[in-house]
């Protein structure tokens, strides 16, 4: 997912990408890691100066593990702005859909935006190539053809053994 760069419509696109989904389906979404304060505004203005804009997207990273738990939701350390990876999407889920309308105002802020420190930092965010080199990835193919129950254990517990999911928690 890459598009508007603003928090809504990447929330929005989540949603709608998730009900074609499996349990085994990996949801890729840029763009989520300002490095400036610039950057992180919902225009352009002051990012096309460093040639990277984010936009506010970073607010859907909270969003997701405020508002769905079940998912796991991984900060990627890639350059320029960050990406995000959603693993274990739930088709038949639509807490996100039904809040939508709810969250959208808590979304639309208007600039200058206020990033949390982790954005910057990327305190919470992995490293792409320890990311890459991890288990995850086999387990994600051989999840292709399990049951639905059986495929999240599968992959939630290659998550939680290579400490995929302990990045979120910090702040």
């Amino acid at each position: 997912i890459d598009g508007m760069h603003l928090a809504e419509y990447a929330l929005r696109d989540v949603i709608n990408t998730e009900r074609h989904c499996h349990a085994a389906s990996v949801i890729v979404v840029d763009d989520v890691l300002p490095s400036t304060v610039e950057q992180a505004g919902r225009g352009r203005v002051g990012a096309a100066k460093n040639g990277a804009w984010a936009g506010d997207v970073y607010k859907i990273i909270d969003v997701l593990r405020d508002h769905r738990p079940d998912l796991a939701v991984i900060e990627v350390d890639t350059t320029p702005t960050g990406t995000l990876l959603v693993l274990l999407p739930d088709p038949q889920n639509r807490t996100l859909a039904d809040q939508y309308e709810d969250l959208v105002p808590s979304l639309v802020v208007a600039d200058p935006q206020e990033p949390p420190t982790w954005t910057f930092l990327r305190t919470r965010a992995v490293d792409p190539a320890a990311l890459l080199q991890s288990e995850v990835w086999t387990v994600l193919r051989h999840a292709r053809s399990m049951e639905r129950q059986d495929a999240v254990a599968s992959i939630r517990g290659v998550l939680e053994l290579n400490g995929l999911l302990s990045h979120g928690s910090a702040s």
